[in-house]
């Protein structure tokens, strides 16, 4: 019975094949989209966001409002920014602001990098 169930695993593997193809929507690093053999373009400009706890958004140290991190979104994309993320979740689950500002980047269509510390931004 054994010999039978690993002979028809076998003629099914078989029959499906192990061809390895390139993938055509792999990225080519940090920039989402890209295929592979592309270069990603090249950042005119890096900002540094945290997200704290709260929802707060430091782009550079410096704090923003939501509108005006919406515009500072728009600034990047023109200019081909790009962003270092990173997001305070001690809890380990976003809230509701943080989820805000995570949508708003991502929308932008900005290029980011996570962070996985704070210490990674200065």
């Amino acid at each position: 019975m054994k010999a039978t169930l690993l002979f028809g695993c076998a003629l099914l593997f078989a029959a499906v094949g192990c061809k390895r193809e390139l993938a055509t929507t792999q990225t080519s690093g940090a920039f989402p989209g890209q295929t592979a053999g592309i270069p990603a373009p090249a950042v005119s400009e890096w900002a540094k966001v945290k997200v704290g706890a709260t929802g707060d958004v430091f782009v550079n140290k410096k704090k923003f409002t939501m509108d005006e991190f919406s515009a500072e979104c728009a600034r990047l994309k023109k200019v081909g920014g790009a962003i270092v993320l990173f997001v305070d979740s001690s809890n380990h689950t976003l809230n509701p602001s943080q989820t805000e500002v995570m949508r708003k980047v991502v929308n932008a269509g900005i290029p980011m990098k996570a962070a996985q510390s704070e210490a990674e931004l200065d």
